[in-house]
């Protein structure tokens, strides 16, 4: 597959964030696109925050680790010559943490003593909600070598642009709720004073907090006030970057929806939240659309009584359920956004899960892009 076969979308983005709603095909979609750029001779490496092992699954593995496993480049259809390949890992979000705090602490001591902390491994256990932030913490760290072209993220059913870019918020949030629960209430101030706590302020913390759980529960709690504060401006700073990679002009978000009438609002409001942000979506995928509608076969006369009734029956219930999506995927084509229609016909078949990704890919070429 030539590099110039595929859209803009795919060939010039350093990273591409894939978002909507479960159940529409969006891991698919990813995992599609991932080896259509691999087919053109990029280095790809595509990222899943699902827990759940659809993306495995999507490439015809049992599982996937925190590290990036390499796909065999003759099962997608990669060209020996064109330089392309594909890995894949899903996120571990606690050790993911654990890389954060050993990159941003002042020395490894002071990493160590954060990592071995009751209260640090306690939040660090309750992070599933900061899976978004702690995706792109990987990005970034993806991003700072030199072994890929191009870095795909798919996106947990429920996360839209709103929970991607208030992450960095949400996790100060959670790491205050995670303290929650295995301190109690003057502890927790500790937390939420700030950055910069003075020894003062700890020392009265301490004693307060002594009166309810105990000297050794207490000094653990200064032990890791004091040692995360380094970490917390760290965090910060990677806000930052982060944000800055993901308004930046090699970033591209790519919604997946399905014809479905519900799907026009859904369209809506992914475009109003990223508007929020100063950012248009470069792509609508409308997948799982079925394919053109075929004649009625024709029946032995030894058929079954009624068969041609019943399929009468199911061809006009697909005709029907074509109109809709048709009178859908119109709507659409009148948003600002860029569509692609995706049919059910390219993702079919008793080839096997990569061999599906194949075809899709073949499906994502520029000639596809309006249906």
């Amino acid at each position: 597959m030539e590099l110039s076969a595929l859209p803009d979308w795919l060939t010039t983005a350093r990273l591409i964030v894939f978002v909507g709603d479960g159940g529409v095909g969006k891991t698919t979609c990813a995992a599609a696109a991932a080896v259509a750029a691999a087919r053109a001779g990029k280095r790809v490496c595509v990222l899943t925050i699902d827990p759940a092992p659809r993306l495995a699954q999507a490439l015809g593995l049992s599982e996937l680790a925190d590290r990036p496993q390499t796909i065999d480049p003759d099962s997608i259809a990669v060209p020996t010559a064109c330089g392309g390949s594909l890995d894949a890992l899903r996120l571990d979000t606690e050790a993911t943490f654990d890389r954060l705090v050993r990159s941003l602490a002042p020395s490894d001591e002071s990493a160590q003593t954060i990592l071995d902390n009751q209260i640090y491994r306690a939040i660090a256990g309750q992070l599933g909600g900061s899976d978004a932030y702690m995706a792109f913490q990987r990005v970034y760290e993806l991003d700072r070598v030199d072994a890929y072209d191009l870095l795909i993220i798919d996106t947990p059913p429920a996360a839209h642009a709103d929970e991607l870019f208030s992450a960095p918020a949400r996790l100060q949030s959670l790491i205050d709720t995670g303290a929650a629960k295995v301190l109690a209430d003057p502890a927790i101030a500790a937390l939420k004073a700030g950055s910069r706590l003075a020894a003062g302020a700890i020392r009265v913390i301490v004693a307060a907090v002594s009166r309810i759980a105990g000297i050794e529960l207490t000094e653990r709690v200064a032990e890791f006030a004091y040692a995360f504060e380094d970490i917390l401006a760290g965090l910060s700073e990677r806000a930052d970057v982060v944000g800055v990679l993901l308004r930046g002009p090699g970033c591209r978000f790519v919604h997946v929806t399905t014809a479905h009438r519900t799907r026009v609002q859904e369209a809506d409001d992914i475009e109003a939240a990223l508007a929020t942000h100063e950012i248009r979506p470069s792509m609508r995928i409308v997948n799982r659309v079925l394919p053109a509608g075929r004649r009625l076969p024709a029946l032995s006369t030894a058929a079954p009584g009624g068969t041609a009734k019943a399929l009468r029956d199911i061809h006009e219930r697909l005709e029907r359920l074509r109109a809709r999506q048709r009178a859908t995927i119109a709507e659409l084509t009148e948003r600002p956004t860029p569509l692609l229609v995706l049919r059910e016909d390219a993702a079919t078949g008793d080839a096997g899960a990569r061999a599906m990704l194949v075809r899709l890919s073949e499906a994502l070429r520029v000639k596809s892009q309006r249906t």
